[in-house]
């Protein structure tokens, strides 16, 4: 993950259920890429069904953000269970997110990557650059969990 964030500040926090890990660097322009899985625990419920019915409120809200404009928003196959990416423009920074959101079993798997835009023109550009950063940081993951 270092060589998405070159010279990247990380910071980790994790619990039983939640971890996430977090890249920033500000040098070369501000890139900052997020990791964030979150276990639906046997014993709890009933975690696999808790996982599908998260992961589907997710996409679903992200049909209708409030703080960001999507650009874009589809499924993906061959991301675990199931996936989809989501290329989202912050309507009060100016910074583009390309994110990943997996389901693998009982847990769910985000990773976003963001950039700086100058522009509009400059955010609709980043796309491709952003969301492809964040599967190959996904696919990494995905390597790692199994």
């Amino acid at each position: 993950m270092r060589d998405l964030i070159p010279a990247a500040q990380q910071r980790n926090n994790s619990n039983q259920t939640l971890t996430t890990c977090t890249y920033t660097a500000g040098s070369g322009g501000f890139r900052w890429l997020r990791v964030e899985a979150y276990l639906y625990p046997p014993g709890i419920g009933q975690p696999l069904d808790d996982a599908k019915r998260n992961f589907a409120a997710g996409f679903d809200q992200a049909r209708k953000p409030a703080t960001e404009r999507t650009v874009t928003l589809t499924k993906q196959s061959g991301l675990g269970d199931e996936a989809y990416r989501w290329y989202k423009v912050d309507k009060g920074e100016k910074t583009v997110v390309g994110q990943i959101t997996m389901r693998v079993r009982n847990t769910l798997i985000t990773v976003s990557y963001s950039e700086e835009a100058e522009s509009k023109n400059d955010a609709d550009s980043r796309q491709q650059t952003c969301l492809a950063k964040a599967n190959q940081a996904a696919r990494e993951v995905l390597g790692s969990f199994r």
